[in-house]
Formats: C-alpha cells, sequence, structure tokens
C-alpha cells in the first residue's frame, strides 16, 4: 500500500514537472506532447491511487475478520469455561457442566469429540427401549452405556486448562 501511495505521488510530482514546462512551450506539436505525459502522469496516478485504496479495503476487510474471530474465540473461552474434564473411568473423558449457582441449566455430559472441535453436544438417551446415550451431532457417532456414565461429579480443583482446537 505504502508503494502504491509513493508511486503516485512520484506521478503526480512529475505531472507537475511537466505542466510548468508547458507554460514555456509556444509551439503546437511541443504542448500536444507535453499535454500526452501529463495525461500518462495523471492516469499513472489515478492507477496507483486505486491500488492503495483497494490495499485499504482488503486490510478493513482483513481487520474485521479478525474481530469476528477473537469475538467467537473469546465466547468459546466463556462457554468452555463451564465444563470441566472428567475422566469417569480409565481411558475415557467426557465433559462435565458445572452449573454456577445463579445458572438454571441442569448439570449435564457433554460430548468429548464435539467439544474438541469447539462445540458443545450434550449427550441424550437415545431413545426409550435402549439406555445407551448418544452424540446428536450428525457424523460424531460417540455413543457410552449408562453403566459407564457416573452421575455428573467433578473433582473440585481441576479446571481442564488443555487447550482444544
Amino acid at each position: 500500500m505504502i508503494a502504491e501511495i509513493a508511486t503516485g505521488i512520484t506521478a503526480a510530482k512529475n505531472g507537475i514537472t511537466i505542466l510548468k514546462g508547458v507554460k514555456s512551450v509556444a509551439d503546437n506539436a511541443k504542448m500536444e506532447v507535453a499535454l500526452s505525459e501529463l495525461r500518462d502522469c495523471i492516469a499513472q496516478t489515478q492507477e496507483s491511487l486505486l491500488a492503495a485504496q483497494q490495499s485499504i479495503h482488503a486490510l478493513t476487510e482483513e481487520k474485521a475478520d479478525l474481530k469476528k474471530q477473537l469475538v467467537e474465540i473469546d465466547e468459546w473461552n466463556t462457554e468452555k469455561s463451564k465444563y470441566q474434564l472428567a475422566e469417569i473411568r480409565e481411558g475415557l473423558c467426557l465433559y462435565a457442566y458445572t452449573p454456577s449457582d445463579d445458572d438454571t441449566t441442569p448439570a449435564h455430559w457433554a460430548c468429548p469429540n464435539c467439544f474438541s472441535q469447539k462445540h458443545v453436544s450434550i449427550l441424550q438417551k437415545i431413545h426409550s427401549r435402549t439406555s445407551d446415550y448418544l452424540c446428536p451431532t450428525n457424523d460424531c457417532g460417540f455413543s457410552i452405556s449408562p453403566k459407564e456414565l457416573p452421575p455428573v461429579r467433578v473433582k473440585t480443583g481441576y479446571r481442564g486448562n488443555a487447550q482444544y482446537s
């Protein structure tokens, strides 16, 4: 962007120099050549300024995208802080929702696969004939039987500070 602006300034300066020279030209042919050079300088200045404007527009869009990403990260961090990683048996971890005092959301388990994708999916009972619980997210496939699923209780002091991406 700075290069485009510098090029535009240089072209404008060249145009000014040409204008100063046109003032002293008496010959029509020389005048036409000088005016043609002036038009070229103006066109070059316009092209450079348009390129700079496009660069500014691209940077503005990138800034807006980055702000949006920051908001999404902040929102996820807020949501993530409501859950604690709990090992319910050796090698099997789930995320337990830990409601605060003023929270009316019931305690529940969240799918670890979806959680690692920055999405909370509450494990749901499949249907009344079976007692298995399944992640409702399409294509996830995580399921667990109730004999493996203890009541939602999380050890205090552990906040699951690991980063998941």
